[in-house]
């Protein structure tokens, strides 16, 4: 209910969920869990069958496990990452959802805020027809950017293939997407505030960057070199 000019207006509310996923379903003993009696999809189901839940999907970081979850056939959708440094999902994970009809969420499609060129991004992404998008915006500007990209499709052209060649050997496929799930670090290792260094060395001059990450970096040096991250 919203007060307007001393009049009561009644805003209809939304009355059932559209996509309810179920989130990081990377192990499989999460895919047990999920799946065994009184578990997480017994109540998604019986919410569906009463009209408050219209598709139940699910969201992973884990190639293998998301293929056995694709496999059971019970999920419409699948949300995991794809971007032009991690296609590892193109090999056999597309193809299996898509084999069941599946519907295909792209997580990260900007690598998680690491990969700075949205058109080099999107023109990638639009290659690949059956995948959907859903990135993170933190303005308006990043919206409309987006926005343009898709009402006016350009395919990648000689410079982006080159461009993107050049990102990749810079940053690699194990880069961090700030996912945090390694936190917390035992040694108090700001770990995604520290990956995040090259951007802001690219955004700010040397000095106000250094200043910016003092506390960060000072952590850095905590690092034991575990593997963990």
């Amino acid at each position: 209910v919203q007060q307007r000019n001393k009049k009561f207006f009644y805003l209809s509310p939304v009355c059932y969920i559209d996509l309810f996923q179920l989130h990081n379903l990377s192990e499989e003993s999460e895919l047990e869990s999920v799946l065994a009696p009184d578990g997480a999809m017994e109540a998604a189901t019986e919410a569906k069958s009463k009209g408050q839940i219209h598709h139940i999907g699910f969201s992973a970081h884990n190639k293998d496990t998301a293929l056995k979850v694709v496999q059971t056939g019970l999920f419409e959708t699948i949300q995991f990452p794809f971007n032009f440094l991690e296609t590892q999902a193109l090999e056999a994970l597309h193809p299996a959802a898509l084999e069941k009809d599946m519907g295909i969420i792209v997580m990260k499609p900007l690598g998680g805020g690491m990969l700075e060129r949205a058109d080099l991004c999107f023109r990638f992404l639009q290659q690949h027809p059956h995948v959907i998008p859903i990135p993170g915006v933190s303005n308006k500007a990043e919206f409309d950017q987006i926005m343009a990209l898709y009402e006016t499709p350009q395919p990648l052209t000689d410079q982006d293939r080159q461009d993107m060649e050049s990102i990749r050997e810079r940053l690699g496929d194990a880069f961090c997407r700030r996912c945090g799930y390694c936190l917390p670090c035992p040694q108090g290792v700001m770990i995604r505030e520290a990956q995040m260094f090259p951007a802001i060395m690219n955004r700010l001059a040397p000095p106000q960057a250094m200043l910016f990450m003092k506390e960060t970096i000072a952590t850095v040096e905590e690092c034991i070199e575990c593997g963990e991250c």
